[in-house]
């Protein structure tokens, strides 16, 4: 079944913007001076990839990988991009201090981010129990992510938002023990 002009033309376009959201998240890390790359064919060849066997299914998992957050270790990372109603309630949750949805991760802003991997992260947070995240837990399982970055356009400009960084609890521990950073 042929798809219609109207649904090629808003498949094109979130293409399009989600190709941006992840070279702008490809640059901050590059501004940072960390070697993040991109997975090759990322989400284009999900239904190739599944017949594939796990070993050579995880060189196309995640939009990203990087091996310089934790030593000898291969961290996945997936860029989300939607409208910020979306993602309302963790853009507001964190403005002001991260956030810990129990058993699950922290979502931390861009900049406390950067102050983490600096080993500058000394932060009073919140905590909240892990309900009403299920969007948050299919970013997670889609490609077994460890870190999943969010970004909304500004609904105040033509800009986006700065990202908003979630990360698995058992990262965090190890970003912790690795950077020197107090929880």
């Amino acid at each position: 079944m042929k798809k219609t002009l109207k649904k090629r033309t808003l498949g094109k376009r979130n293409r399009n913007t989600g190709r941006y959201a992840e070279q702008k998240l490809l640059k901050l890390f590059q501004s940072w001076n960390i070697n993040i790359h991109q997975t090759i064919a990322s989400g284009s060849l999900k239904q190739v990839t599944n017949r594939l066997s796990k070993q050579d299914k995880d060189l196309f998992i995640s939009d990203f990988y990087t091996e310089d957050l934790i030593k000898g270790e291969v961290i996945r990372i997936e860029n989300k991009k939607r409208q910020y109603k979306v993602f309302k309630k963790y853009y507001e949750k964190t403005g002001d201090k991260p956030l810990i949805i129990k058993d699950f991760c922290m979502i931390v802003n861009q900049t406390d981010f950067k102050n983490m991997l600096d080993g500058k992260f000394n932060q009073p947070y919140e905590v909240i129990e892990d309900k009403n995240n299920k969007l948050l837990h299919d970013f997670f399982n889609q490609d077994n992510a460890q870190i999943v970055s969010l970004i909304s356009p500004d609904d105040n400009s033509s800009r986006y938002k700065d990202f908003l960084f979630c990360i698995d609890n058992k990262i965090i521990n190890k970003l912790i023990k690795e950077r020197g950073m107090h929880k």
